[in-house]
This record gives C-alpha cells, structure tokens and sequence, in this order.
C-alpha cells in the first residue's frame, strides 16, 4: 500500500538526483555550451516545476491512502462491535449502540477526509501552476480583481478542519458562536485559527460587516458568481463578476438560496467540480442542509452569491 511516507521518500530522493544533474552541467567548461546547454538547464528547471506539482498531488493521494486504512480498520470494528450487540443483554445493549454511534460519525469523519485528499490528488490547478511557473503576471477575468494576490489555493484551511467534520457548537466553548446562526462565527473563527489576520465578521449585507468585505480590506480578492446577477446590473458589470474563475480550495464561498439579494449562508470552498457545482464544508449545516453541525455539502453555482480568497499579511 502506497502511503505518504513512500512518497515523501521518494521525492526527496529524486529532487536530490535532479539538484546533482543541473550543478554538473553547470559546472562543465568550455564555451561550446552555448544554447544547447542553456536549454537543457531550462528543460530541467521546467521538469522540476511539473514535478513539484506531481509531488503534492501524489502526498495527497497518499494521505488519501493513509485514511482509507484507518477507515477500513474502524469498518472491522463496527463489524465486529455489531457483532457483540447482537448477542449481548438489553442492558449491555444501549453501551453498544452509544458507542457504535460514535464509530459511525468516526466513519463519516475518514470519509470526508479521504474524499478531500482525492479531490486535491485530482486537482487540475497543479498541472496549471507547474506549467506556469516562472511567469509573471496572470491573463483573463481571474487575474483583474483586488489587490495582495489572493489567487492560489489555500487548501490548509481545508485540511485543518476536515477532522471537524460533525462537530456541534457545544464543541467550540468559549469561542463566541451564535446560537441558531454561527455558520459567519465558523469561518472567521477558522481564518483566525489559521493565522489570518480577518476581523470577526457577520454574513449579512454587501458592506463593512460582511465576511467577503472584511477579507477584501485585509487585500483578498472577490469573485461574484452566478448568485450575484439576483441583486443587479451593478453587480454583473463590476470587475469582481467573473463567471470564468473557478473557485480554489479554503476560498470563502457566501450563498443565496432564494435569489432574493440577501446573503443566507457561508462556508469553505474544497474544490470546483467542474459540472456547475461546487464541493464545500460548512459550519452549521447538516446532510440535509437543516443546520446544528460542521459538514460537506455540494452546491449549486446558481446559488452562489461570490468567493473571497483570504490572503496572510505578507503573501
């Protein structure tokens, strides 16, 4: 079983022989080398970029590796738990049924995990940073909004809380969450949790106390989608409606489910899938969308108001 130890060991030990090669020719005298040398140095530079990438891509496909074992093991012990309930008193019976719930949302918890690492292993952006690297500048809608960057992808967020998935607000004590409306508390709390300098913002409205405009003044970068044209020409002729980006992993995505100009809802972007939906995870949602706990969902752009790529101080 392939797992991210392997990988890692692997890079390192490929990335040693390339480091090798290009100090050699470098090294070599005599003024024949020329342009032929000069390409081989560039081919190599460029062979490491598109390596680089494969390299992120294949750790994630092993973690994706690591989890699943984790998730067939705890599926053999629900077995094997199920197993002990069946022929166990009905005193012992409720001690079985408690505990297999807990394995279940376990289960869950693997589940997402290994669905996000395969959805970033699969990630066409990789490919497309590799094969722009060393460039400058960027072309078409994506590139033309904010300010301080905001472009790529900040699947660290994404990582850092794929654990929490089926987590209650009695998990966060202290932490501020509003009863009843905490899915804004649960994206601020993860931004600041991982290091983002963005104040404690609410969902509601287009202006100061919104979570896209709070990551706007620290230099982030806004795109409205499809949910955007429900509220106006003035917002379909702004720069920011850009119907051609495709949202990265950890932007911040804000909804409109009833098309009526009034944001509803807020969460995670995990990946854009490419068939007019989008992967996300959400603070206060459950499988069916009624709220009370942190879960995946898959919506529909239409019912996307815009993004909001936070950027660190300094990025």
């Amino acid at each position: 079983m392939v797992s991210s130890g392997t990988v890692n060991s692997d890079a390192s030990s490929l990335s040693n022989y390339l480091s090798s090669y290009k100090s050699e020719l470098s090294g070599l005298d005599g003024s024949w080398k020329g342009t032929s040398h000069d390409s081989i140095i560039s081919k190599a530079d460029a062979f490491v970029g598109e390596y680089t990438a494969i390299v992120s891509q294949m750790n994630s496909f092993a973690s994706a590796c690591d989890a699943y074992e984790k998730y067939k093991a705890l599926k053999d012990q629900i077995s094997q738990t199920e197993a002990n309930r069946a022929s166990a008193s009905d005193d012992q019976k409720q001690s079985y049924d408690s505990a297999l719930s807990d394995m279940r949302s376990e289960l869950s918890r693997y589940k997402a995990q290994i669905e996000s690492y395969l959805s970033e292993a699969s990630s066409p952006t990789l490919t497309a940073t590799a094969s722009n690297a060393g460039s400058s500048g960027s072309s078409g809608k994506s590139g033309k909004s904010g300010s301080g960057g905001g472009s790529g992808s900040n699947q660290g967020i994404i990582d850092s809380i794929m654990e929490e998935v089926g987590n209650e607000i009695s998990d966060y004590p202290g932490v501020g969450f509003h009863d009843g409306q905490w899915c804004a508390d649960y994206v601020s709390y993860t931004l600041q949790k991982n290091g983002y300098d963005i104040e404690w913002s609410s969902l509601a409205g287009d202006g100061d106390g919104c979570i896209m405009q709070s990551i706007r003044d620290k230099g982030g970068v806004v795109h409205l989608d499809q949910g955007a044209s429900y509220r106006g020409s003035s917002y379909t002729e702004s720069d920011e409606y850009d119907l051609d980006y495709s949202p990265q992993a950890g932007d911040v995505v804000v909804f409109d489910f009833d098309h009526d100009g009034v944001n509803d809802h807020t969460g995670f972007v995990i990946k854009d899938n490419g068939d007019g939906t989008v992967s996300t995870i959400e603070g206060n949602t459950t499988s069916d969308s009624s709220g009370s706990c942190v879960n995946t969902q898959v919506r529909d752009r239409s019912d996307i108001y815009g993004y909001a790529t936070p950027v660190k101080n300094g990025d």
